[in-house]
């Protein structure tokens, strides 16, 4: 098993930049990567301590969608906004998949792809996961 520690944390939310503002400056978090994920439809900011990724603490990672063909309107037209998911940094990513498919565990992605900050990542489904979306993500 290559499951390491908390990358980051998601949460989904319909303004960008309110939210951004409340993790900033009311929680003292400071951006370090923005990205527009086209295929997606969504936008992302990534925010940590210390400015950058080797602050030692989990990054929360603020989705939003960008128009209302994204997945992610949907989500938060269903859900509401709040935690989207967690992510676990692996050293495998396609030996974890195999392994949780062989174990039952019911994947969003039967294989990797591309997403922001140019990881691997890849999703389990909330049925598998007490009723929390996993997100796995590994370096290139």
């Amino acid at each position: 098993m290559s499951f390491g520690t908390i990358d980051h944390v998601g949460v989904a939310v319909f303004d960008l930049e309110k939210a951004l503002k409340v993790y900033s400056d009311d929680f003292g978090y400071q951006e370090v990567c923005r990205e527009r994920l086209e295929d997606y439809g969504v936008e992302v900011v990534f925010l940590g301590r210390g400015g950058d990724f080797s602050g030692g603490f989990p990054l929360i990672e603020i989705l939003a969608p960008f128009g209302e063909n994204s997945k992610l309107y949907s989500f938060l037209k269903r859900r509401g906004e709040g935690l989207h998911h967690i992510a676990y940094l692996v050293t495998d990513i396609e030996a974890e998949l195999e392994r949780l498919r062989a174990g039952g565990h019911k994947l969003v992605d039967l294989s990797p792809r591309l997403g922001a900050r140019e990881m691997l990542v890849a999703f389990i489904h909330p049925s598998s996961a007490n009723g929390v979306l996993v997100e796995l993500c590994q370096k290139r």
